[in-house]
């Protein structure tokens, strides 16, 4: 205590009484409280000093006792910066959204604000997923943003989760039927086009839905004759038929059922010709039929739909 004592009394009374004295910025400011001169020095020394909660509740004064301050971009971009660095983003983004309403031809506003709306996204994501774990629509934007970001497996995860937690969701099947097709699982996305729909609405979208999802495969069939395109569309087609019926949807369910047969028939022509001695007559006749089938197919496919069955064909439904 006596080395403390003698310690302190090394120390001239001037320096002590220093050390005691609140900071000039502020004892000003207390002798002036509305003076706008001093509340903007007090703002800028806890800028910079890095007092962010402190800054940001000085800077809000400042604006409101002189509003002409915010005449210039520079006061919205100091006071976002610190409410982001208080850990505030919230108050960031709202500071930045109104610093760009105010000022629409400064660019470094508008960077800083696009800037923090990309940071706080996920955040912001993040954390509202963690408050409110069951919130269907919260878990449909993550699917979205998933999806956008090629994260399709997550995509799927997330739409699922939604539509457990939300039944109501709007377009939610179709939402879900999207998800399975986007990772290959075509059959997942029938099964749910299919069932659990609530109401008429909800068939008509469905129905749509399967409709434009059939003729995409159809329109690459026509076109590459691949067996895996033309055995899909068919399924897709008759389904849109069950929900939706429509002329357009007939049409193409029939025309793309034609496209199964036709592979059939390409299968089973060189089986014929392989094995024409077990029945020959029979393996002839059948086999001028496969021969036959494909052109008057191909005709059909002309006048009807306007296409060329090729590399280049589109075939299109005929008029509603």
């Amino acid at each position: 205590a006596v080395a403390a004592r003698d310690g302190i009394r090394a120390y001239p009374r001037a320096t002590i009484a220093r050390a005691h004295r609140p900071p000039a910025h502020r004892s000003r400011r207390e002798e002036k409280p509305d003076d706008p001169s001093l509340i903007a020095l007090q703002w800028r020394v806890l800028l910079t000093t890095e007092e962010w909660s402190a800054a940001t509740s000085v800077g809000e004064t400042l604006r409101r006792i002189d509003p002409l301050i915010e005449g210039t971009a520079d006061v919205f971009l100091r006071q976002a910066l610190a409410y982001r660095n208080g850990a505030q983003p919230v108050q960031a983004l709202a500071t930045m959204a109104e610093g760009v309403s105010r000022h629409t031809d400064d660019a470094d506003i508008s960077l800083l604000y696009l800037q923090l709306v990309a940071s706080e996204s996920d955040t912001a994501l993040a954390r509202g997923r963690e408050r409110f774990p069951k919130n269907g629509k919260l878990l449909a934007y993550d699917a979205q943003l998933r999806r956008k970001r090629g994260d399709l497996r997550g995509a799927l995860a997330s739409t699922r989760q939604a539509l457990s937690s939300d039944g109501t969701l709007e377009r939610g099947s179709v939402q879900l039927a999207q998800a399975y097709l986007d990772v290959g699982e075509a059959d997942s996305a029938l099964v749910v086009l299919g069932g659990g729909l609530r109401d008429a609405a909800d068939s008509a979208l469905a129905g749509q839905f399967a409709l434009a999802r059939g003729n995409t495969p159809y329109r690459q069939a026509t076109a590459s004759g691949k067996r895996a395109d033309t055995e899909l569309s068919p399924r897709f087609l008759l389904l849109s038929t069950r929900l939706a019926p429509s002329p357009n949807a007939g049409f193409l369910a029939g025309a793309a059922a034609t496209g199964v047969a036709q592979a059939a028939l390409d299968l089973a022509a060189p089986l014929l010709a392989n094995n024409a001695a077990a029945s020959p007559e029979a393996a002839r006749q059948l086999a001028d039929y496969a021969t036959q089938a494909r052109p008057y197919r191909a005709q059909q496919i002309r006048l009807l739909c306007g296409a060329t069955v090729g590399p280049a064909s589109v075939a299109a439904p005929p008029p509603a």
